[in-house]
């Protein structure tokens, strides 16, 4: 879990405007099953950005999406959380 976190961290650092080591810290398993494999709680970015929780999630599941590698099968929102899902093979390795 800890090398999709890093590998997400770098690879989303300049799109999320926040330093790679900062994300892995606020990165964390998703409490359900079928949610992912990494989330990223984006509570405290809402407040900063003056918008609910669950807007800010879609709107950084939509940019991130647009940018992501082959590794990572979907990015989504879920409330306040965006939700990376990785191709199972990229998960075995």
């Amino acid at each position: 879990l800890q090398s999709l976190k890093e590998n997400l961290s770098r690879q989303f650092s300049a799109e999320l405007n926040r330093p790679p080591e900062v994300l892995v810290k606020q990165m964390e398993s998703p409490r359900q099953a079928g949610h992912g494999h990494v989330s990223l709680p984006v509570f405290a970015w809402a407040k900063e950005a003056r918008k609910a929780p669950p807007i800010l999630a879609q709107e950084i599941a939509v940019a991130l999406t647009a940018k992501k590698n082959q590794d990572i099968e979907k990015i989504e929102a879920l409330s306040g959380f965006v939700n990376f899902t990785f191709r199972p093979e990229y998960v075995q390795l």
